[in-house]
């Protein structure tokens, strides 16, 4: 759903008893530039600025409250499946999940070698990963963790790892690396995973296992190591010979393609004796795998055979600072399966001091903080992440010297204080994960995807217009590469609104830190084939520029709208600016993987009174009572509240349908659909006791409540088994719908015995023709001028521009349209109505405080969360009600305000 969202501007206030109402003048804000981290440069021994997209700079992005709930276990309160006590791992809706014991989604978000030191206890570790947002522990974490008093009240899962090859090949004397293909690794596989695994078999805090750490598949181990033990009696020598000699090779004539596939045929044979060793001992938790090295995201056979065995591939993922959709895409792909971030950090720069580790270097903690958020903001929308494992909990020390620090990557420095800024940045983004990605997986499709006509990289004279990338690089040698990139536009129909360039990262290189930029080519008149330094077009406006290897996205608004008035092409040219041989690789058109070619992306403008959904209705009981079901009324018998956990799909209270009188029914209040195009029903639900063929039913009435149609039913035993939450979704055009239309569940079972329990409806609607405007609304009072907005016309102590949003009269005095104030037990209430097109065509905040200095803010748009209620009213209104929690002052006193920013 798609609702517009508060900027804060300019105000002019106008007071109203304790209820402060203030007017706010429209000013256009600029955007902002992204924060840069800065990133060690290894060849310049320099720092680069490297852009980090954080929460809060995402277009469109606000946080939902509803979504800050979680379960025991740091699930996502609001989606709920069936539990089976475990972690486990299901597909849903095109997104992979973990589910958590209870039966919530879950995201992994844990820190690896969480290990005890000094006084710091197990209790203190359940009682500080929380603060960062983690709900749980990664690889080389100390078993002595799980002995916290605190286990149980905040469950933190984990992940027990045993090295299984890397044990077993110490009994060899040769120590192969990797021998997988001997007759008595089955046999220790067997045993040790009694004596390793045996413990865990019930403990629900188990994620899943790791069996092993970054085995070398090839160079150190693999085929040639597997040659090298040079015995004709071992059975890894054996499989080495049967390999090459099945491909007609001799001994010594293998390439990298054979060590390549050869390793596949190694990783399969090791996982089908390793898993179904584990799994024997232990049915109910998941194996996360050896933990990977990023290194095999190119070898398809390896990652087909992974996927044949495990439940999640674990992957150690660094040298990416966000993401190559390409290389993580093909893993999931190719292995069917989710894919679980098992290592990846940022470590503080040291001066004078050569730190060891893989992941970046940066200037400073600030720099730490952003490449987190922007790291997981980049991989999150991806649908087969699970989880993300920062290494590590604490600095790492200098062997000789336990004073001194070799790393700054920790979340706790030596001396275990932690480390505030990267606390808070992780704590922000951990607690949204759900939220972001409620909000990614509802983003549109773009209008329009066109894929490169032209691309091509030169290096002097020599063209490779045809390769399947292209190379950008500089160098003080004659190896300088740059690449061009042409897209024709002509098909586009409608105005455009936004348009970027995607390239998306191929590099074999590891770590790519350089000054590239993007510039845009005014003549288009060049040659995919013959395009060279001599002939090459120049380059003319500066579009972009970064500095790391990974996907890219260019904006050129403004240039294709230009384009689109003289031949509708585009082109750019992508260079480097820093001599450091580095060479950066961007897929071209001519790329085996269609996913990878590049895109000029582009949205249309839309009509305003199009693409956005109202929220008629929104009610999840929490605040309901027996006799007031509130947006819901009881009609017949047998509709009641339910009060406690098990068949309330969040909190304590859920709606009771009973079955025994088909004619009873949950019926909403009247509501007004007859503007919309598309009417949706959400909701949650649970049976208890129905039997197969037992069924319940939306139903819908036009002619308010005189007669109904069954719309859509869900019947026990094809749509639901009893016990289980459900998530069900009725969509309809509204065409024939009404001013006076009501909605209706009813539940045909027989007996009144048998229950259905409702949660979390939501009633939404879309595609209105029109919305009324301020300046029509304003049209209906003589004498009452645009600039009148701010000035109180009749003098009734409203604001005209107010009169708008409380649906006033602009002429005569109405005060009762002003908000009123209520005290409860437990809060403080401002509600109002409001004219429900005013949410699309003016911004409205509420903001509250004790002393009237500071103010806290409450966005309220059309959209219900933990402080904001909307429902419907009646003649186009909506009431809205903020609820403050009496917390909040000290004082018996709260002053409100709700400020208005000028109409669109």
């Amino acid at each position: 759903m798609i609702f517009h969202s508060f900027s804060p501007r300019l105000i002019a206030s106008a007071w109203l008893s304790a209820l402060c109402l203030s007017s706010v003048l429209l000013l256009p804000v600029a955007n902002a530039q992204l924060p840069q981290a800065s990133v060690y440069d290894e060849e310049t021994e320099d720092f680069l600025p490297y852009e980090a997209s954080r929460l809060d700079d995402i277009e469109g992005y606000s946080t939902r409250a509803r979504n800050l709930e979680f379960s025991d276990y740091g699930g996502w309160k609001a989606r709920r499946v069936e539990a089976t006590g475990f972690f486990r791992v299901e597909q849903i809706d095109g997104r992979w999940w973990v589910i958590d014991p209870e039966g919530y989604f879950y995201i992994h978000k844990a820190v690896n070698s969480v290990q005890l030191f000094g006084d710091f206890s197990p209790d203190d570790v359940y009682e500080l990963l929380p603060t960062f947002g983690m709900n749980g522990t990664g690889n080389f974490s100390d078993e002595e963790v799980q002995d916290s008093t605190l286990r149980n009240e905040t469950p933190l899962a984990y992940c027990p790892r045993f090295s299984f090859v890397s044990t077993y090949n110490r009994s060899r004397e040769d120590r192969l690396p990797i021998p997988v293909f001997d007759d008595d690794f089955v046999t220790f596989c067997q045993e040790r995973a009694v004596s390793e695994f045996s413990q865990f078999v019930n403990d629900p805090q188990v994620l899943g296992y790791f069996i092993d750490n970054e085995l070398s598949w090839t160079f150190r181990g693999g085929l040639e190591s597997h040659i090298d033990v040079n015995d004709p009696n071992d059975k890894n020598y054996q499989a080495a010979v049967s390999f090459l000699q099945s491909r007609g090779k001799d001994l010594d004539e293998f390439n990298d393609d054979d060590a390549d596939d050869y390793a596949a045929i190694m990783v399969d044979r090791y996982l089908s004796v390793v898993c179904p060793a584990v799994r024997a001992v232990d049915p109910n938790h998941m194996i996360l795998g050896p933990r990977f090295n990023k290194s095999w995201n190119r070898n398809q056979a390896f990652m087909e055979a992974v996927g044949r065995h495990l439940d999640i591939v674990g992957l150690n993922h660094y040298h990416r600072w966000g993401t190559r959709s390409n290389e993580l895409e093909n893993v999931a792909r190719w292995t069917g399966r989710p894919v679980l971030i098992s290592e990846f950090y940022a470590m503080e720069k040291i001066p004078n001091f050569e730190e060891t580790g893989a992941g970046w270097r940066v200037e400073d903690e600030t720099s730490r903080a952003l490449f987190y958020e922007h790291f997981l903001t980049t991989q999150l929308k991806e649908p087969y992440m699970v989880g993300f494992h920062w290494f590590n909990f604490q600095d790492d020390f200098a062997d000789n010297d336990s004073t001194q620090t070799v790393a700054r990557r920790g979340l706790i420095d030596i001396d275990g204080e932690v480390y505030e800024e990267v606390r808070a940045s992780m704590k922000y983004m951990n607690d949204r994960i759900y939220d972001y990605i409620e909000f990614v997986d509802v983003q549109p499709s773009p209008d329009a995807v066109i894929t490169s006509e032209a691309d091509a990289y030169f290096q002097d004279d020599n063209n490779f217009g045809s390769a399947p990338d292209m190379l950008v690089r500089r160098a003080n040698t004659r190896f300088t590469r740059s690449a061009y990139v042409r897209f024709d536009a002509s098909s586009l129909t409608g105005d455009i609104a936004s348009a970027k360039i995607q390239l998306f990262g191929t590099s074999l290189e590891e770590k790519l830190t350089s000054r590239y930029r993007a510039e845009l080519v005014t003549n288009n008149n060049w040659s995919e084939n013959s395009i060279n330094a001599d002939n090459a077009p120049p380059a003319s406006t500066l579009l972009e520029t970064w500095s790391h290897g990974d996907d890219i996205e260019i904006d050129v608004t403004e240039e294709l709208i230009a384009a689109m008035n003289s031949g509708a092409k585009i082109s750019i040219r992508i260079s480097d600016d820093l001599d450091n041989d580095l060479e950066v690789e961007y897929g071209a058109r001519e790329h085996v993987n269609a996913g990878t070619r590049p895109k000029l992306v582009v949205y249309y403008e839309q009509d305003a009174s199009q693409g956005v959904t109202d929220l008629i209705s929104s009610e999840n009981f929490e605040d309901s009572t027996e006799s007031d079901l509130g947006n819901w009324n009881q009609s017949g018998v047998g509709i009641g509240l339910y009060t406690g956990e098990r068949y309330s799909h969040q909190g304590r209270r859920a709606a009771e349908l009973r079955g025994g009188n088909a004619s009873s029914g949950l019926q909403s209040e009247v509501l007004n659909l007859a503007a919309y195009s598309t009417v949706s029903v959400d909701f949650c639900y649970i049976a208890r006791d129905l039997v197969d063929g037992d069924e319940f039913s939306l139903q819908i009435s036009t002619n308010g409540g005189g007669s109904y149609s069954t719309v859509q039913s869900w019947r026990a035993g094809r749509d639901f088994n009893n016990e289980e939450f459900k998530q069900a979704s009725y969509e309809t055009s509204a065409a024939s719908l009404t001013d006076n239309t009501l909605l209706r569940f009813s539940c045909s079972a027989a007996s009144n015995t048998r229950f259905v329990y409702l949660d979390d409806i939501v009633v939404s609607a879309s595609g209105r023709g029109s919305f009324l405007s301020y300046e029509d609304w304003l049209g209906r009072y003589a004498g009452v001028e645009d600039e009148d907005s701010f000035r109180d016309t009749d003098g009734d102590g409203v604001e005209t521009v107010l009169e708008y949003v409380l649906n006033g009269n602009a002429d005569e005095v109405d005060e009762g349209i002003l908000p009123v104030v209520a005290v409860t037990d437990e809060h403080f209430v401002f509600s109002y109505q409001r004219l429900i097109d005013s949410a699309h065509r003016v911004d409205q905040v509420f903001e509250y405080s004790s002393d009237m200095i500071e103010w806290h803010a409450v966005q309220v748009t059309g959209e219900q969360d933990a402080m904001v209620r909307v429902s419907t009213g009646v003649g186009g209104n909506q009431e809205v009600r903020i609820l403050v929690d009496r917390s909040a002052t000290t004082e018996d006193y709260l002053f409100g305000r709700l400020r208005v920013l000028a109409p669109r």
